[in-house]
């Protein structure tokens, strides 16, 4: 399994534990194209956290290796991980990043 695949499971995982949270017709659904963050942004500040925290918990289950997604949550580019498909791509080059011990 490629890492691109591997991290998209992870947050899959993840948002599996987020949708628990919240009520049935504000579920997330598992599509690249969901918008996480920002204007029609599926996620408060509050189930920011919590997905920000499932994901670190299930790449570091999934690489064996910590990754800090905290950082993005401060920063003001949301963009970088606006969408599901973009946060799986950057998470990917991170992992890969760290895979090669870059």
């Amino acid at each position: 399994m490629s890492a691109e695949e591997r991290v998209r499971r992870a947050i899959f995982e993840a948002l599996d534990e987020v949708n628990l949270t919240l009520p049935e017709g504000e579920r997330i659904s598992k599509n690249a194209g969901v918008v996480l963050v920002g204007q029609d942004g599926s996620l408060d500040s509050l189930g920011l956290i919590n997905f920000v925290v499932a994901a670190e918990q299930k790449l570091l289950d999934e690489f064996k290796t910590a990754v800090s997604l905290t950082d993005l949550v401060m920063t003001q580019d949301q963009s970088r991980y606006r969408t599901i498909g973009a946060l799986c791509e950057m998470v990917t080059k991170m992992m890969e990043a760290q895979l090669r011990g870059a």
